[in-house]
């Protein structure tokens, strides 16, 4: 990204932070509200593709029903341009991946509960979401 990128003339594109298979994650403002907020944009190629479409805004609309210290809230989705973007809160610090090569694997907390028990606890509080983030909130 040579020159800053604006979206709906409200979020601008600060930086890169990362690139995973459906998009890229950018470090950006909202000069509407004035605070710092994380924006994923949708492959430009995927854009194209009404299911993959689909699947983003069905993932901004799941990610964004669910409350919990753990999980990155999602303030907005939209499309600017041909480009699907979904809005979420910045949070300082090293997400998983981070944690995993520097601390290693025997420093995470192993939750009490199978996750069988927990994907059946969320398709339960979050009905008719097919489709939950795998992102997490980092440490």
């Amino acid at each position: 990204m040579a020159e800053a990128t604006t979206l709906q003339g409200r979020y601008r594109l600060n930086h890169w932070l990362a690139a995973g298979a459906m998009g890229t994650v950018y470090e950006a403002t909202d000069e509407r509200l004035n605070r710092h907020v994380v924006v994923k944009v949708l492959k430009e190629g995927l854009s194209q593709d009404a299911s993959f479409v689909e699947r983003f805004r069905r993932e901004a609309r799941a990610v964004a029903a669910l409350s919990h210290p753990n999980i990155a809230s999602v303030y907005d989705s939209g499309e600017d341009a041909g480009r699907h973007f979904m809005v979420m809160e910045l949070v300082k610090g090293r997400d998983l991946g981070r944690i995993i090569n520097e601390d290693g694997r025997s420093r995470l907390i192993v939750p009490p509960t199978s996750p069988p028990r927990c994907a059946t606890r969320l398709r339960t509080r979050t009905p008719r979401t097919s489709f939950i983030a795998t992102s997490s909130r980092p440490t």
